[in-house]
């Protein structure tokens, strides 16, 4: 049998772009109901147990068993009293995690860290997103040690939610309805049926009184991408109908990437290169998907495929029929061949996302369902623009401007890794917090691509999006844009790559790797504000030896981020606690 070489050859593709620097006219004039991590109540605890608690239910060595941390929970005076009041504990919204703490491969398996998820619920209605409890365990092979339990937006332990709805479903859509119209304008609004269809939740409010709501989102029709709304609401269904809550769960206002090189913009050159893990046909109705090098075995019978379609990515060009693909098969190569900017984004989203997905692999849960086959439409008939739709899990990016704006097509590399980032973060447990999402977004960029820029020439030739080496200080005072916001942890991310490649005298494969392992291990624990993400990086590398204390120190003190002020405040749950803004 032949191995085959998956690879695109491209034209590369150039449009004259006069200067335009982004101002206040580029902005949605919108207003925006995004969620704040700094809203959400915090606590953690540690919890005294008998050390044998955690041996039970057949967990093998190096492992901990989901079962026997539930157990453990239950053992709090809190979980029993609302245990009392039919409030259990539910499989968390994402599967567990497990964090190495040895980087490099070793002869035996080293300690790790795992995070247990715990969603609530009382008979058949689960309570909202914002309340779960969390638990971190370290395992050293037959050792496992609880390091602390998390507790998001509990419920007062004493309070039982009524679950019979006094205000009916219809009379809590049009709240939600004329709310969001009066708000953006868009008259075109409706109550999504389809990917988050209406449902009771309980909402736990700022006292921790559980209430029963009715969960609505509010979106355009889902065919119109321009100018998108995706808006949750959780409506009062007892007593007064009233808003208890909103979010806007897309984030609107800048981003841009493509294949098109790793680090250019579809300004820049396009390049040759394989294509991994596509689906590149099926032969005797079995899927034939290439390796990590682009590579396959064809089979007889084999029939190609003309779409870009694989495990993590499945490309829907809507600008169709403008732009279809046409694949040669040339010898031992199956080529997308690309020469225009339709063709090019198309390529670019399906690569970018696919290296995306290999680069945060090993940090994520066993079966990431959220990163899967991602549904990624390229050639949004909208300019200036890319985002994140967590109700339908898609990635969406937009064609380039025509005058008098100037954005180039927004499905290239740096982008592509921003809006991914957005994607994991979801993934891990849902996004708590705006701008820290947005920083980890441009983090997860500048990892990839080892460069602090994001959005190379986004606004025209060397109009750059965002810049990271730009110092914006903590706290970021009179700003409410979380792109803005968000640029105090993406310059800590980057002024760490500098510290440790420092650390390691120049060596930028040594110093992008630790940081890898500090900025995703962090991201893992679901940080639900930017100081937060800062300590939990401290933390996992305080687990792994507190080798790179003094590099995030001074990376933490280049934006003025509150950080521990020596490596034993982190044997302190009370410290963290206070460190992280409980």
């Amino acid at each position: 049998m032949n191995r085959l070489r998956l690879m695109i050859v491209s034209v590369g593709f150039f449009t004259s772009l006069s200067l335009r620097t982004a101002g206040a006219a580029d902005r949605d004039p919108r207003q925006t109901a995004y969620i704040t991590g700094r809203s959400i109540r915090q606590t953690f605890y540690a919890p005294t147990i008998d050390p044998n608690l955690l041996n039970t239910l057949a967990a093998g060595p190096g492992q901990v068993s989901p079962g026997a941390i539930s157990n453990v929970l239950y053992q709090s005076a809190d979980a029993k009293a609302r245990l009392k009041n039919g409030i259990v504990l539910l499989p968390g919204t994402t599967a567990s995690t497990v964090l190495p703490l040895v980087q490099a491969p070793i002869a035996a398996p080293g300690p790790t860290l795992h995070k247990f998820n715990f969603s609530l619920g009382v008979a058949s209605v689960k309570f909202s997103r914002l309340t779960h409890q969390s638990a971190l365990v370290r395992v050293d092979g037959n050792q496992r040690r609880i390091l602390f339990v998390r507790n998001r937006n509990m419920p007062n332990p004493d309070e039982v939610p009524t679950l019979q709805a006094t205000v009916s479903q219809p009379a809590a859509e049009q709240i939600a309805l004329h709310d969001a119209t009066a708000e953006t304008g868009l008259v075109d609004l409706q109550v999504d049926r389809v990917y988050l269809p209406v449902h009771q939740e309980i909402y736990v409010d700022e006292g921790g009184h559980p209430l029963l709501a009715w969960t609505i989102l509010i979106r355009r029709p889902i065919n119109v991408r321009t100018r998108a709304l995706s808006r949750r609401y959780w409506i009062a269904a007892r007593g007064e109908p009233r808003i208890l809550a909103k979010e806007d769960l897309i984030q609107r206002d800048a981003v841009v990437g493509s294949y098109w090189k790793l680090s250019d913009s579809p300004l820049g050159q396009s390049q040759q290169g394989p294509l991994a893990f596509l689906n590149v046909g099926t032969a005797a109705g079995t899927s034939i998907i290439s390796d990590k090098n682009g590579e396959f075995t064809k089979a007889a019978g084999m029939v190609f495929s003309d779409a870009l379609h694989g495990p993590f990515c499945e490309i829907r060009n809507d600008a169709a029929p403008a732009g279809a693909l046409q694949p040669q098969t040339s010898g031992n190569q199956r080529i997308f061949p690309g020469s225009t900017e339709l063709h090019l984004s198309q390529v670019s989203a399906f690569h970018w996302i696919t290296q995306a997905r290999l680069f945060v692999d090993d940090f994520l849960p066993h079966n990431p369902t959220i990163l899967n086959v991602i549904p990624t439409h390229v050639n949004v008939d909208d300019e200036c623009n890319a985002f994140w739709d967590p109700p339908t899990r898609s990635l969406n990016f937009f064609r380039a401007s025509t005058p008098p704006r100037q954005c180039v097509n927004t499905a290239y590399a740096q982008i592509v890794f921003h809006e991914y980032g957005h994607a994991v973060d979801e993934q891990f447990e849902g996004i708590m917090d705006k701008a820290y999402s947005e920083g980890f977004g441009d983090a997860l960029s500048m990892l990839i691509t080892r460069g602090s820029l994001v959005g190379r020439d986004f606004h025209g030739p060397n109009q750059h999006l965002r810049d990271n080496k730009q110092v914006v200080r903590w706290p970021v005072t009179g700003e409410t844009e979380p792109h803005t916001i968000g640029q105090a942890y993406a310059g800590f991310v980057w002024q760490l790559t500098r510290e440790l490649k420092s650390k390691f005298n120049g060596n930028e494969d040594q110093a992008f790797a630790v940081a890898r392992h500090l900025i995703l291990g962090a991201a893992q624990l679901n940080p639900q504000s930017i100081p937060e993400a800062v300590i939990w990086s401290f933390y996992v590398d305080h687990q792994a030896g507190g080798t790179y204390f003094h590099q995030l120190a001074a990376a933490a003190d280049s934006r003025k981020l509150p950080r521990p002020a020596q490596p034993t405040d982190l044997e302190s749950l009370q410290q963290i606690a206070a460190l992280v803004g409980e």
